[in-house]
């Protein structure tokens, strides 16, 4: 199985899982201009360089550099279905966990164990709306650290809330 990407850049690079690809088989990756990367990928069979259990009804939100120090911070969040009737799945809660220089091959962050670095309880929505969304927004302010967008529907009505990365978020609750 060959898999093709076209890219300006490979950094690194994280694979789970191939609709039709077997478990044990070998995958080739390769870069743009055809140059194949260093790296021969045995799908069910190398573990995982870093493995994240992110606990009940948790999800990875989405990947950036919350904190400026040009490490991968991972965005999960929390959800329940329905909690009130008719309004669908809300996201209860959200947490950051921030990347780690020097991580050894097959880490496991389990977070049914330990909190992440940074927890963002919304289970009490944001302006009196239900949190639909959180995912991360690129740089809004210029500043070279990625943001944080949370969606909130409240009255039929969708608003989009902004929150800017920073230098000084540091572990704790927001």
């Amino acid at each position: 199985m060959k898999l093709v990407f076209q890219c300006l850049a490979v950094t690194s690079l994280a694979l789970t899982s191939i609709a039709g690809g077997p478990a044990g088989k070998n995958v080739e990756v390769h870069a743009e201009a055809g140059r194949t990367l260093p790296t021969d990928i045995q799908l069910g069979v190398n573990p995982a360089d870093v493995t994240i259990i992110e606990g009940d009804h948790g999800k990875i939100a989405s990947i950036g550099d919350f904190n400026g120090d040009g490490l991968a911070d991972i965005l999960i969040y929390y959800v329940a279905q329905d909690p009130f009737p008719g309004v669908g799945t809300v996201v209860t809660g959200a947490g950051i966990v921030f990347g780690k220089a020097g991580l050894p091959p097959n880490t496991v962050i389990d977070l049914t164990r330990t909190a992440p670095d940074v927890a963002i309880p919304l289970s009490r929505g944001i302006h009196g709306g239900f949190v639909h969304s959180i995912t991360l927004i690129g740089d809004l302010n210029g500043d070279g650290i990625d943001d944080m967008g949370v969606t909130v529907i409240q009255n039929d009505r969708t608003s989009l809330y902004g929150f800017f990365g920073s230098p000084s978020l540091a572990p704790g609750t927001l």
